[in-house]
């Protein structure tokens, strides 16, 4: 990427510094040495001269600007690169299409499975797992439903999608005990015991028929109010649901149940997708029971092809191309003494992001390829279930059946731990990658501030960074109180209200106009009424125009402060397109020291850190004090044949003279359009009027009217 060249001044002269200045042959690309320049040799200051034209400051803003714009646009070559292979790695590695086809048709099929059991009024019912009522119906629905569908020898899924290994249910239990807070009366209505989770430190140890059964024994000290029960996927479908009879028989799952998980894994032999599949039962001590059906798809050969591989290794060579020019650059800025200028940069903390989050992209998608590779040895590995099933065993088979069975739930865990872990690096992968795709939007950004009005906008937004941090503390404080209220009115009542989180939630749709009005009228029409109109003038009324102002009034500022009107882009490659063809003209083609060298040389007494916020458009171009406008009188004047000295061809420097002075007038006419302080200029030619008036000598009303101009070159006007 293109970087800044030396701005530091040497022992040689300078326009402003009475000895000339001089530019050596050595440090002109393709000019000659300039002739010496001095102020001494200038004509005087006279009050009578009618000074029109290009100052020395002027022309050295114009080169500053211009360079940092070319600078700009020279970073967007790299980000394109990356950006473009990024979206090739992510278009053939992560293609999302085959895992959503196999974990949707998983989760579709197993919403839509219908259990049966008896009930206890006589006849049966029928219910979907969403549709469980009581903790009686969570194994009748494993039984019923979920056994049949996952059998291997139906074709449920498909012919292709299996489960494999065994699948495991783990519940939590909680205590007994009796009810605290009731009063004598609420005792005697309900006598009772009451089921509440257990305290943290709590053994349940075991229960029911432990001694025949391994599902009702504790899982241990490190999970001590768990119990695990596993269902033999691959056996035959009577004999899988007569070991869910057992557990229904014993009461396995009670009153005392306060979460059932159940945890199963499935590959797509023809896509090679394992998809991991998590469901949660909870049942809640006021009767309600809710399900939450979670599958979570992963590809199990993640770089199968040579153009995987070819295109990582140019995502690699691009991103290492990257980081010598970030390093590079940061050479160059502390050898300049810039370092803290170039570090407290935005640009320079977006590109320490973009790369960070790139590296830690690599080394992630290194682990995730032998993570995956390891567990697809895994399952390989895992092999046959064992011959009987430990009810189904006779009796001389008994123990060896335990034992067999207990190491290949023992293998099944593993694997499930595993693709946990692969999940969780795969999630976390993504994640990155997300948020790689915002920072490559925010290069291109910086590559857009080479277009003048893009490079406005930008830094209006850049400048607003204080008055959205104010405005965010006041909205959030209106939206706070907003939400709690509506917690308060219609949390008893309404799902979406019920939780302060998800009043939040719902608080964000009413700002969006997404809610359900009525479900808030049912419940209390006219405070609802009062409720929504009082956010409505609140926010979207008040807040929001209050805001749209501020915003428009500090872009108006910033574009005043920066002098800079921003030419449209068909203006731009217009203009570029002129410099080309005037390039490869008789005139274009004459040596004559580039605009680079010439800032160069002219910028030798400057400070670099205001050359460099020049040229990044972070300085306010105005005049703000009498220091100012009469640094700006003495000023000296630029003319073809101080460019001539300087190692330019008299039609180069006439044409970058017009140049500067069309690029003056548009701030000029920039300060004429526009409302707000600008209506300073009128303040400014009523004065002069008035001078014109009351003073009687004609050479101080000439002073008053150049100053007037001088100003209105620069769009200073209003200050």
């Amino acid at each position: 990427e293109a970087r800044e060249d030396d701005f530091i001044g040497s022992d040689e002269g300078t326009p402003r510094s009475g000895q000339g200045s001089q530019l050596s042959a050595a440090s002109m690309t393709g000019s000659a040495a300039s002739m010496p320049y001095s102020m001494d040799s200038q004509p005087p200051v006279e009050p009578d001269a009618n000074y029109v034209g290009v100052t020395l400051s002027q022309l050295e803003e114009f080169l500053a600007v211009r360079k940092g714009m070319r600078m700009a646009c020279g970073t967007l070559p790299m980000t394109f690169g990356i950006w473009l292979a990024y979206v090739f790695l992510v278009m053939t590695i992560g293609e999302a299409e085959e895992p959503f086809q196999t974990a949707h048709l998983i989760k579709a099929t197993l919403e839509e499975t219908v259990a049966e059991r008896p009930h206890p009024l006589g006849g049966s019912r029928r219910f979907r797992v969403d549709e469980m009522e009581d903790f009686d119906d969570i194994p009748w629905w494993i039984r019923n439903a979920l056994v049949p569908t996952v059998d291997p020898a139906t074709d449920a899924f498909s012919a292709s999608v299996k489960i494999v290994g065994f699948a495991r249910v783990v519940q939590t239990k909680g205590t007994v005990s009796g009810c605290d807070g009731l009063t004598r009366n609420m005792v005697n209505f309900y006598p009772g015991a009451c089921y509440p989770a257990a305290l943290p430190g709590t053994y349940l140890g075991n229960f029911g028929a432990f001694d025949v059964d391994d599902a009702f024994q504790a899982l241990g000290p490190d999970r001590p109010v768990e119990y695990e029960a596993w269902i033999d996927s691959g056996r035959p479908v009577e004999e899988v649901q007569s070991r869910i009879d057992s557990l229904i028989q014993n009461n396995w799952i009670d009153r005392r149940t306060q979460t059932v998980q159940l945890d199963a894994f499935f590959v797509n032999l023809q896509t090679t997708v394992y998809v991991r599949m998590k469901l949660r039962i909870q049942v809640y001590r006021e009767g309600l029971i809710s399900s939450e059906l979670s599958l979570v798809p992963m590809r199990a050969q993640v770089v199968n092809h040579w153009s995987h591989i070819f295109l990582n290794l140019c995502f690699v060579i691009l991103l290492t191309v990257q980081i010598l020019s970030f390093l590079q650059q940061s050479h160059a800025e502390y050898e300049r003494g810039l370092w803290q200028l170039h570090f407290w940069d935005i640009w320079t903390w977006l590109d320490m992001l973009s790369i960070v989050v790139a590296l830690v992209i690599v080394f992630m998608g290194i682990a995730f390829m032998v993570g995956t590779e390891s567990f697809t040895m895994m399952v390989s590995k895992l092999g046959a279930m064992p011959e009987w099933s430990v009810l189904a065993a006779p009796a001389s088979r008994k123990v060896q059946s335990i034992l067999e069975n207990r190491a290949f739930r023992g293998q099944c865990t593993e694997l499930l731990n595993a693709v946990d872990g692969v999940l969780g690096l795969s999630m976390w992968l993504r994640f990155m990658t997300a948020w790689y795709a915002v920072c490559l939007c925010l290069r291109f950004y910086r590559g857009f501030t080479g277009q003048p009005r893009t490079a406005v906008i930008l830094q209006s937004v850049m400048y607003m960074t204080n008055l959205f941090l104010h405005y965010l503390v006041v909205f959030l404080v209106v939206c706070g109180n907003f939400a709690l209220s509506g917690y308060i009115l219609f949390g008893e009542q309404v799902r979406d209200w019920s939780t302060f989180g998800g009043s939040i939630i719902t608080l964000t749709q009413v700002l969006l106009g997404e809610f359900d009005y009525a479900a808030m009228k049912n419940v209390a029409p006219v405070l609802a009424l009062i409720w929504w109109w009082s956010f409505f003038l609140t926010t979207t009324v008040v807040l929001s125009k209050v805001l749209t102002a501020a915003v428009l009034q500090l872009f108006l500022e910033v574009r005043q402060a920066l002098g800079e009107p921003g030419i449209g882009l068909p203006r731009q490659i217009l203009a570029v397109m002129k410099n080309i063809w005037h390039q490869r003209s008789y005139e274009g083609s004459m040596k004559s020291v580039p605009d680079d060298d010439l800032l160069k040389m002219l910028a030798k007494d400057l400070d670099p850190a205001h050359v460099k916020k020049l040229m990044q458009m972070k300085t306010d171009r105005r005049l703000c004090t009498r220091e100012d406008l009469a640094r700006a009188e003495k000023d000296v004047h630029v003319d073809v044949e101080f460019l001539v000295k300087r190692g330019m061809d008299p039609a180069s420097a006439e044409r970058l003279i017009d140049r500067t002075s069309k690029w003056l007038e548009r701030q000029f006419c920039h300060t004429l359009n526009f409302p707000g302080p600008c209506y300073g200029l009128c303040w400014s030619l009523l004065f002069a009027s008035a001078v014109q008036r009351t003073c009687a000598h004609p050479t101080l009303r000439r002073r008053v009217w150049q100053v007037l101009l001088h100003m209105h070159r620069h769009g200073y006007t209003h200050r």
